[in-house]
């Protein structure tokens, strides 16, 4: 077993599924499950090396990736209504003199607020910030890894871009967003 520092405690093992507190281990398919406690986190184990974030983190999460995808739709929505921050949008190339996107990337800026809007949405379900709604659980959590992947991408699309807020200010977002949508999905 890993060597846990001074101030973190083990909570003694207890059969597949009980918990000194309630919380539902489970249903491991060998050996006892436990809980480790470190100040201010909980990570739990459901089986001996399964890993698992404690509901708390995955909500910070959750409430953190919802903001910073808020940040985006802010962004998304000034493009769209002719903000003239057009270079630091779609790798810079679509950029008119006045610094506004053309008419044909507005539009795709408020489609994209608009999806960004429904992606907030899911982060918060799956993080269980707010409830689900008719969403299965096996959705959600399918949503997470396609977001982390989707956010991934994104990521090294933002790398390519012409524009410093582009390559470093949107990729550093979207990288900080892939972890926490893993977050997210591994926690689940």
């Amino acid at each position: 077993m890993h060597q846990l520092g001074p101030a973190a405690r083990r909570i003694p093992s207890h059969p597949a599924g009980e918990s000194p507190r309630g919380v539902d281990l489970g249903n491991p398919s060998s050996g006892e499950a436990e809980i480790v406690e470190i100040p201010g986190w909980v990570l739990k184990l459901r089986r001996k090396d399964d890993l698992m974030l404690a509901p708390a983190l995955v909500q910070i999460a959750a409430v953190s990736s919802a903001s910073l995808v808020g940040l985006v739709i802010v962004f998304q929505v000034a493009l769209a209504t002719g903000a003239h921050w057009g270079s630091a949008a779609y790798g810079g190339r679509f950029v008119e003199d006045s610094g506004q996107l053309p008419t044909r990337y507005r539009a795709t800026s408020a489609v994209a607020a608009i999806a960004l809007s429904g992606v907030a949405w899911l982060i918060l379900a799956a993080g269980s910030a707010i409830g689900r709604g008719p969403l299965s659980e096996g959705v959600l959590t399918a949503a997470m890894w396609a977001a982390a992947a989707l956010f991934a991408l994104n990521t090294v699309g933002n790398l390519s871009g012409t524009h410093p807020v582009e390559r470093f200010g949107a990729s550093g977002l979207t990288a900080v967003l892939t972890v926490l949508c893993l977050m997210i999905a591994v926690g689940r």
